[in-house]
């Protein structure tokens, strides 16, 4: 039986499909191709922060499984905490005194309305859940640690530190050496306020405004720079604790106000570029107290930060592959098809996440390099494999048509293989 008469494979009977669609009308496919590219560029661009602490947790473990049956009862270790501890190098002997007791309590009241947190599971010295329990001559007695009729004197300041002792509190919400206290808050994944999916990110922001309204001693007050309903030009929309500079150009600022003659509030977005900062002196400012934040939000919080930094190592891993790529190949065009090609993949990663309806888990930020190199990678094998071709004589198209047919099925192969290991 001679060759020709050998029975087709399957690789070649799919090639023969798919070669006259790419090939026979190049311009056509390529005008798809940039069609496609510019529409998943607009899905990227909608493309947010997805972090949830919940996707943190092995849910189908038989644990985590009984921790979700009551989870709505008991809460869940979803917290917030917050410490408000005394320098070194202050005065304060304790937390018995004016300044740190009005502190804390100013803390609890703004974790307290913090979009997200569970009010009920609030705790700190100044929440009406924290109760001591004594014996006396008629039985059993009890009250809040700190009095409902609390005022700043000397004997409230004792009879709050014998209450604190009775409470067995000490070591939990107020440190053994008396020089610290701390607020702790559960957060919910859905917003009881709105009924949407917690965002981790404005809840960060909060926390950090209440690090920087104790330890900034300067603030910033952000105002309309021109008239839009229901604000004025010059009006104070917000106040922020950190200089942002030209990167408050980007920002995006959530502010709720009550329209004339509602009752109820409405929120607003005001964008960056809408504002101007004007620096003040910061009246809550206390040199004596240090706050520190722990808990899954200001991690996501962190991790949200730190992405403009992680975009441009991303860009600095573009230009270096970029450089590497033009050595080995020895042309700037054929080093630059593959870095093209690679973005357009990354490009249509983002707008298929968001197509899909996810966000962006910050701890999966390093997907986009993965997707990157892999391109980059599958992308050389062709320039290289046509550069061969053209070197041997064929011509342009000739040379593509041939590493088509050459790598298109292996390269394929060599993605899904991919695809499989990175959703592994």
């Amino acid at each position: 039986m001679s060759a020709s008469n050998h029975p087709k494979t399957f690789t070649q009977r799919l090639l023969e499909i798919v070669e006259p669609l790419i090939f026979g009308r190049r311009m056509v496919t390529l005008a798809v191709l940039a069609l496609f590219t510019v529409y998943m560029g607009y899905e990227a661009s909608k493309t947010r922060i997805d972090a949830g602490w919940i996707k943190t947790v092995p849910l189908q473990h038989e644990y985590m499984q009984t921790f979700t049956k009551y989870y709505k009862d008991f809460g869940g270790a979803n917290t917030v905490l917050i410490a408000l501890q005394i320098r070194e190098e202050s005065p304060m002997k304790d937390i018995y005194n004016e300044a740190f007791l009005t502190t804390i309590n100013k803390v609890t009241e703004e974790v307290f309305f913090i979009p997200g947190v569970d009010r009920a599971r609030v705790l700190s010295l100044f929440t009406p859940n924290i109760r001591y329990v004594e014996v006396n001559e008629q039985g059993l007695s009890g009250s809040e640690v700190v009095p409902s009729d609390y005022a700043p004197t000397e004997e409230m300041f004792q009879r709050i530190r014998s209450n604190v002792g009775k409470a067995n509190i000490v070591g939990r919400l107020v440190a053994s050496n008396q020089r610290g206290a701390q607020v702790v808050a559960e957060l919910l994944e859905i917003d009881p306020a709105s009924g949407e999916k917690l965002s981790y990110e404005a809840v960060a922001r909060r926390l950090e405004e209440i690090r920087g309204r104790i330890e900034s001693p300067k603030k910033y007050l952000l105002k309309m720079k021109e008239d839009r309903a229901p604000f004025k030009a010059g009006e104070t929309v917000y106040e922020v604790f950190k200089d942002y500079g030209p990167a408050l150009l980007v920002e995006k600022f959530s502010v709720q106000r009550t329209p004339e003659g509602e009752a109820k509030s409405e929120t607003y977005a005001i964008k960056g570029h809408e504002l101007v900062a004007e620096q003040v002196d910061n009246p809550q400012y206390n040199p004596d107290i240090q706050v520190n934040i722990v808990g899954f939000a200001k991690v996501v919080g962190d991790m949200t930060d730190a992405s403009v930094e992680v975009g441009g190592f991303f860009f600095f891993a573009l230009l270096l592959t970029s450089v590497l790529l033009w050595l080995y190949v020895g042309s700037f065009k054929l080093a630059m098809l593959p870095m093209a090609c690679a973005v357009v993949c990354v490009i249509w990663e983002f707008g298929a996440i968001s197509l899909m309806g996810f966000g962006l888990d910050p701890f999966a930020i390093l997907v986009p390099f993965l997707v990157l190199s892999v391109s980059v990678s599958h992308g050389v094998q062709y320039v290289k494999s046509w550069a061969d071709e053209v070197a041997k004589g064929k011509s342009s198209l000739d040379a593509s048509v041939y590493t088509f047919r050459a790598l298109a099925i292996a390269g394929t192969i060599a993605i899904l293989a991919d695809v499989a290991g990175v959703a592994t």
